[in-house]
C-alpha cells in the first residue's frame, strides 16, 4: 500500500512540476511573441542555435515539460542518426524562418503549441538529436540521453 502511495505522489509530483514548467515557458514564449515584432524573426534564430549546437539544457527542459506523460511503446528508437535529424531539423527551421519574414508568424505559434499540448512527436525528435550527445559535467560519458525514464 505505501509503495502504491508512493508511486502515486510521485506522479502527482511529476504532473505538478510539468505544469509549473509548462506555465512558465508559455510565459517566455508569450514575450518572444512580443520580440518577434522585429523585422528580423529573432525565435528562429534560437531553434536554430539549439538545432546546431545542441546545448546541455536544452534536453533537461523537454524532459522537466514531458515529466508527467509516460513513455510509448512506439516511441522512435535512439539508433538513428543525429547529424540527419540535425539536418531535417535545420531545413524545417529555416523555412519557418523564411515564413516569418512575410505576415505570417509562424515560429512562435509552433513553439506555444508544443509548450502547450506537449506532442509525442517533439519529444522523440529531441531525443534523435541528443542521441550521439553525452550531456552534463556528471553524466556518464557513454551514457546517451532519455528524455524519460526505463
Amino acid at each position: 500500500m505505501s509503495l502504491i502511495d508512493t508511486k502515486e505522489e510521485k506522479l502527482e509530483a511529476a504532473k505538478q512540476e510539468a505544469k509549473r514548467i509548462q506555465k512558465k515557458y508559455t510565459w517566455i514564449m508569450a514575450l518572444m511573441f512580443f520580440i518577434e515584432i522585429m523585422p528580423l524573426p529573432f525565435t528562429a534564430f534560437i531553434s536554430l542555435y539549439t538545432v546546431r549546437k545542441r546545448p546541455d539544457w536544452f534536453p533537461y527542459s523537454v524532459k522537466s515539460l514531458y515529466a508527467d506523460i509516460p513513455k510509448d511503446d512506439n516511441d522512435t528508437p535512439v539508433t538513428v542518426n543525429p547529424a540527419a535529424t540535425r539536418k531535417k531539423c535545420t531545413m524545417t527551421i529555416i523555412s519557418m524562418m523564411i515564413v516569418d519574414l512575410g505576415p505570417v508568424p509562424l515560429t512562435i505559434p509552433v513553439g506555444l503549441y508544443i509548450v502547450r499540448r506537449r506532442p509525442k512527436w517533439f519529444r522523440n525528435v529531441v531525443e534523435r538529436l541528443y542521441a550521439d550527445k553525452p550531456i552534463g559535467v556528471s553524466a556518464v560519458a557513454s551514457k546517451r540521453v532519455r528524455l524519460y525514464d526505463d
